[in-house]
């Protein structure tokens, strides 16, 4: 785990680094370069959750094709504002993934996740109202991509898991991020933006990766036993 936290880490943060200094690029191949380190994070928690998963007979493919979604998202949004409904399109898949593999382990609300809800729908609400007038031609697939990551932010409040609080605080994280970068592109441009929107947004796939992948069984059980779960790795802060 500290491995894949160093090499995560590294990598997101250098792209964070030369996206903040470099902005966007005129020359293709540099242009190129830095999508491919932009994706470059996720195709690590891709590889770390395909090979800590190789034996397993429950392969979480549903994760797996919602992080390569998200790293097709990143390659297009890297390459341009004119990339941008192919970048959304790509996460918007990624969200339903996600909104979807959450609903797996939701039960009855207690109140205070019903409070927690009604501040979610309330900031939507505050936000949608802010954004989607400011869209234009836009407004159609930013609406849709709105709603289904209010739905995904839903999903996770409801969770009920051992290690819901990561998946909790992924969702919650990556809406913060989009946000931004909605903010940023359709009301007043924000200071700083690509750090923000870029720490967010990796902290968001994390730890939602964290809090729904499946968790590691021991190779070689006792003998007559059951096979048990080994302690969910938790990241390092």
């Amino acid at each position: 785990m500290t491995i894949l936290f160093s090499c995560f880490g590294a990598t997101a943060t250098c792209y964070v680094i030369l996206d903040y200094f470099l902005g966007q690029p005129s020359q293709l191949p540099i242009t190129l370069a830095m999508a491919i380190l932009k994706c470059t994070p996720i195709a690590i928690l891709f590889i770390w959750l395909w090979a800590r998963n190789r034996h397993s007979k429950n392969q979480p493919f549903l994760l797996l094709a919602i992080l390569l979604a998200s790293g097709t998202g990143d390659f297009f949004l890297a390459l341009g504002a004119e990339y941008f409904v192919l970048g959304l399109g790509a996460f918007l898949l990624a969200q339903v993934g996600y909104a979807l593999r959450l609903s797996f382990d939701l039960r009855m609300p207690k109140r205070k996740k019903l409070f927690l809800w009604l501040g979610l729908s309330l900031a939507v609400l505050i936000m949608a109202g802010t954004v989607l007038p400011k869209t234009d031609d836009l407004l159609i697939p930013v609406s849709i991509y709105m709603l289904v990551i209010y739905l995904m932010g839903s999903m996770a409040v409801f969770r009920d898991s051992p290690k819901g609080r990561f998946s909790l605080l992924g969702a919650m994280t990556f809406i913060v991020s989009d946000s931004l970068i909605a903010l940023n592109k359709f009301v007043v441009p924000i200071p700083a933006a690509s750090i923000l929107i870029m720490v967010t947004y990796y902290s968001a796939q994390w730890w939602l990766i964290q809090g729904l992948a499946p968790t590691k069984l021991s190779p070689n059980p006792p003998a007559g036993g059951s096979t048990a779960p080994l302690e969910p790795a938790v990241p390092p802060r």
